[in-house]
């Protein structure tokens, strides 16, 4: 990627730079005025394009994480707080259940 322009080792990334990474799904150059407009859902969830498949990874990748370190919690600790979105929860449902499961089931044995 760093060779593509990708500021991977800049410190800081400007408005224009954005603007002309976005300018494509926006169809708009983006700026102070007018950022708001941009429809996310359309770009990012609902198109097949770079910034879709960058979501998806991302979310597929915190998600993992995610349940990973709830298990990792269990472990050391009787209770903990979970805090996590709607579709996160359903998209992680079988995970979570079996890892809770888990969890229950051998409290319930040391009882």
């Amino acid at each position: 990627m760093a060779d593509n322009n990708f500021p991977a080792n800049k410190q800081l990334v400007t408005s224009q730079y954005l603007s002309d990474i976005l300018k494509p799904y926006t169809g708009f150059a983006v700026d102070d005025s007018n950022w708001k407009e941009i429809k996310a859902d359309k770009i990012v969830y609902f198109s097949d394009n770079i910034l879709n498949r960058i979501w998806k990874d991302t979310t597929v990748f915190r998600d993992n994480y995610a349940v990973d370190l709830i298990k990792e919690k269990l472990k050391s600790n009787n209770r903990i707080f979970i805090m996590m979105g709607a579709d996160h929860i359903k998209s992680q449902k079988d995970r979570l259940e079996s890892c809770l499961w888990l969890r229950y089931r051998s409290v319930l044995s040391m009882a």
